[in-house]
């Protein structure tokens, strides 16, 4: 009992051979000489070609004489040219031969659905068929319909990203992060590349935001890439290298703040009664943003320092997911006690925990050159009258 494909594969050879019984029957029967049957002179090749070129099948015969030459697609049990005529309806196909000696079946702008077996059939009594198959690779093409596009995630949550990619031979799919910094899939397991229609990324956090890479491939050029962003939201966060920061009259002082959020957020100065402080002669207030992008530097300069500018000083950030502030105390010191400390600095430093240089500004007082040295020797000639006055008491 035959299957389905094969009985209409059958059926399919019966009707070529109906088809072509005509002609069959008229070459015996109009002429009683021994006429030596058509044969195949040489096998047809198989061909692989990439989706959207051109192919031939050539299908070589000899002694064909009154007897006639059919192309048949076999997995579509579909008739495509008899002799010098195109059967099928399909514009893509057209036949041509060599002085009825070779056979070509051409194909153009071949697509995927045309790989399969080809027959070539001479109309004998007995049919006589080669076959020569088609392989049609297509290069990698991902969905984007079937794939992840950006996303943003809450800092905390897990993520999971898709990426769909089509084509023949069937592509594989690997991810790189944009910067080539490694994947972190969970708290123990971070790598560089990951293979797979998906990526699950677990407790998602700001380390982790950025653009992915998936890279689908199967051989057959080009390969292709999605680009996918990740962004991480969080409340701001802030960190304070100094909470206490001293500073004597007529001075100018730099206030710091380190913030870090997503979205970014609106980052300003307050004084302790919650006015907000704007750009003046007296203030100056700049936001630099750092590496990654959600990083930012506040820095508060005042100048000239007065006794009503000591006291509580506000650094807030706020945006959607929430706001944080932080305090900073001016007070005053004495001009004295700064020059004890000249010889070791001229100015003072600390580091945050990224290791970057905080700064102190220092007054110089008039007259008195800026320059390390200058500074150091013309103190010493202002000072040294009262440590004679002192030490001949």
């Amino acid at each position: 009992m035959f299957n389905k494909k094969t009985k209409c594969q059958k059926l399919l050879i019966f009707l070529s051979i109906f088809y072509f019984a005509q002609a069959a029957s008229s070459t015996g029967a109009t002429s009683n000489v021994v006429v030596e049957e058509p044969e195949f002179t040489d096998t047809i090749e198989n061909i692989t070609v990439a989706a959207g070129r051109n192919v031939k099948f050539a299908c070589s015969v000899k002694n064909l004489g009154t007897y006639k030459v059919a192309w048949m697609h076999f997995e579509q049990s579909a008739i495509l040219t008899v002799h010098n005529h195109v059967i099928t309806r399909n514009p893509r196909i057209s036949v041509t031969h060599d002085k009825h000696r070779t056979w070509f079946l051409h194909i153009s702008n071949v697509q995927e659905e045309d790989k399969g077996r080809y027959m070539c059939q001479i109309n004998t009594v007995t049919a006589k068929t080669q076959f020569g198959y088609l392989h049609v690779v297509v290069p990698p093409n991902i969905d984007d319909s079937l794939s992840s596009s950006d996303v943003i995630v809450r800092e905390g949550a897990n993520e999971t990203l898709t990426c769909k990619a089509t084509g023949s031979p069937q592509p594989s799919v690997k991810w790189k992060r944009d910067d080539n910094s490694k994947i972190a899939i969970n708290k123990t397991l971070t790598v560089s590349e990951w293979e797979g229609e998906t990526l699950e990324l677990t407790r998602i956090s700001r380390l982790d935001m950025g653009a992915y890479l998936c890279i689908a491939s199967n051989g057959v050029p080009p390969t292709v890439s999605k680009r996918i962003k990740v962004s991480v939201d969080f409340p701001p966060m802030l960190w304070i290298p100094h909470q206490l920061v001293g500073a004597p009259l007529a001075y100018s002082v730099t206030l710091e703040c380190f913030t870090e959020a997503h979205p970014s957020s609106l980052n300003y100065w307050t004084r302790e009664d919650g006015q907000m402080i704007h750009e003046s002669k007296k203030y100056h207030a700049e936001n630099t943003v750092g590496t990654p992008s959600y990083k930012t530097h506040m820095k508060l300069t005042i100048n000239n320092i007065q006794q009503t500018d000591y006291g509580t000083y506000k650094c807030v950030a706020k945006n959607p997911r929430g706001e944080t502030d932080g305090t900073i105390r001016l007070y005053s010191s004495k001009y004295q006690s700064n020059l004890n400390e000249i010889d070791k600095s001229e100015q003072k430093s600390s580091s945050d925990p990224e290791g970057k240089s905080i700064s102190y500004g220092h007054h110089v007082p008039s007259g008195v050159a800026s320059s390390p040295g200058n500074l150091n020797c013309k103190l010493s000639l202002w000072i040294l009258p009262i440590i004679l006055f002192n030490a001949l008491r």
